[in-house]
């Protein structure tokens, strides 16, 4: 097979979420190639995830950040939030995520999912939680944390 980028043969290729002139969006790449591209994770070894547009993060990188989170920490960044949202957008938030851990199927914590939702729009778009916290009161709108995390399962905390 070849890549896809250099057109050299290559025994391992990875498929990464990298637009193309055809506007699709799977490329395979040899692993030199992948490493040069901002869409391969070089801490991991892996590719990115892709996200709604051309947003993409490291799966085990959000995992590890989230992981970098005491309970007062994300009690904290949970609070300026929802402290700070109308009654509409706080309802709304609090049922999203409700309707995350049934769809989980594991008991999760309300809270880890709203944070998995802040890291991942975060990481995914190269801004930090509190932009996303003030993104988002700013608008008075939760809908970009629904878009912005995919609920899988390998995502839940052991």
């Amino acid at each position: 097979m070849h890549c896809e980028l250099c057109r050299k043969e290559a025994s391992n290729l990875i498929s990464l979420a990298l637009p193309r002139e055809d506007s699709k969006f799977n490329t395979r790449t040899c692993i030199p190639c992948a490493e040069g591209t901002r869409y391969y994770c070089k801490v991991h070894e892996c590719a990115h995830h892709t996200f709604i547009g051309p947003t993409h993060a490291c799966l085990l990188c959000i995992r590890a950040h989230i992981e970098t989170y005491g309970q007062r920490e994300t009690a904290a960044l949970i609070t300026r939030l929802s402290s700070r949202l109308n009654e509409s957008a706080r309802k709304a938030l609090a049922d999203w995520a409700d309707t995350g851990i049934s769809i989980e199927g594991v008991f999760v914590d309300r809270s880890w999912i709203i944070l998995r939702a802040i890291v991942t729009y975060a990481m995914s778009h190269g801004i930090s939680e509190q932009d996303v916290v003030k993104m988002v009161v700013e608008q008075q709108n939760v809908g970009c944390l629904f878009a912005a995390l995919t609920l899988l399962t390998d995502q839940v905390p052991a």
